[in-house]
């Protein structure tokens, strides 16, 4: 029996690595591996909010310090004080700064926790501790593979300042590992065509299966994510307040939580949509959402995958997106629309030229029941057990 850690910054907050770390997790218990989460960080009671196997251990590399946990929610404080008044544009800097000062002044416990265990392999989640991971690897005695949860552009992109330092450091850690895992071909590529290194390419698992089809004729659009800023939910208000104005019947739901709740909210009544457009809070059990549901919108900035998507590919939804490379790779022209430009206006043509052609919509729904199949569980996980025979 194999013995696989999956090593990730922490398992108990509500967030895309979370749910696939989950999910894989348990597929692998299931192919007869020991698997145990080992975690950098515990913020909470320790609860997963994922459902996750009795039989996957859980531990954490040390228990957080008072200094830490301050840090932590200091980050989170200014975050959301700077997306409302704009009081801090190197953020991002000083939140990767507290984010490695923290894994790193635990590099010695972690290097123990990981050779105490044992492992076969190690797969680590996350580029900082692919970086954090890579400068030890002469000091671990497991094979190393890492998990890459974003799209090239946001671990990259915004390290304009120090690129050609911070894509030397990468490419130096990445060459220590053994195999490297992105989530699209147009990842692989940037990755092949910049740093010279070939990646795999592993799609994410659909996290649930349905047998239902989604009811095309509810006329209501959904949209499901976090209120932050990459989802870009300002665009999907202002075009469905452009849609508004010539189709009266159809409504919009959009399932997240998130620092931008309010800031959407008044959005929402600027333009006197409270009784067509509404925010509620996630639901665990977010199929239902789905198939009462009749088209998909996704009006994102950027995307490592967009496991969205393939949520509403399982429940035959149809599926408007906005023009990014991630969207590109999951919504061809026989199951879905990706908008020309990625504006207010272009999108809320869309929407309304879909809305009118049920024939295009039914179109749309069959395909994409049939395209889910390509995310199962089962030929996911084979694809992870061969990069680990």
């Amino acid at each position: 029996m194999k013995k696989i850690c999956m090593l990730t910054d922490n398992i108990t907050s509500v967030g895309g690595i979370q749910r696939c770390v989950c999910m894989l997790s348990n597929e692998l218990i299931k192919n007869n591996m020991e698997v145990t989460i080992l975690c950098i960080n515990k913020f909470n009671d320790g609860n997963v909010p994922f459902n996750l196997s009795s039989k996957v251990k859980v531990e954490y590399v040390k228990k957080v310090s008072v200094l830490n946990k301050i840090l932590f929610w200091w980050t989170k404080i200014i975050t959301k004080l700077d997306i409302k008044k704009g009081i801090l544009k190197n953020l991002k800097k000083i939140q990767t700064a507290v984010s490695f000062k923290s894994k790193y002044s635990r590099n010695n416990d972690l290097l123990k926790k990981i050779n105490d265990g044992k492992y076969d392999y190690v797969i680590v989640n996350g580029g900082s501790l692919v970086l954090l991971v890579g400068i030890y690897a002469d000091k671990i005695n497991s094979k190393l593979i890492g998990w890459q949860h974003s799209s090239c552009a946001s671990y990259f992109e915004d390290k304009k300042d120090n690129l050609k330092y911070y894509k030397r450091l990468y490419k130096d850690c990445l060459n220590k590992l053994n195999n490297y895992v992105v989530l699209t071909n147009n990842d692989k590529k940037w990755f092949l065509d910049n740093m010279n290194y070939k990646c795999e390419t592993i799609y994410h698992m659909k996290p649930f299966t349905t047998t239902k089809t989604a009811n095309i004729n509810n006329k209501v659009f959904i949209s499901v994510g976090r209120l932050v800023d990459d989802k870009n939910y300002e665009l999907l208000i202002e075009a469905f307040n452009i849609f508004a104005a010539k189709e009266p019947d159809w409504r919009l739901v959009i399932y997240g939580e998130g620092p931008k709740y309010q800031e959407l909210n008044d959005l929402i009544l600027k333009y006197k949509l409270e009784n067509r457009v509404f925010i509620k809070k996630f639901k665990n059990d977010i199929s239902e959402a789905y198939l009462d549901s009749s088209i998909f919108i996704t009006s994102s900035k950027i995307e490592g995958f967009g496991l969205v998507l393939i949520e509403a590919m399982e429940c035959g939804l149809p599926i408007i997106a906005t023009n990014i490379p991630a969207f590109n790779e999951l919504v061809k022209k026989d199951n879905g629309i990706i908008i020309k430009k990625n504006t207010a206006q272009s999108l809320a043509e869309e929407m309304y030229k879909l809305c009118l052609n049920k024939k295009e919509i039914k179109k749309y729904s069959e395909n994409n029941k049939k395209e889910a199949l390509n995310f199962s569980k089962e030929s996911v996980t084979h694809k992870w057990l061969n990069l680990m025979k």
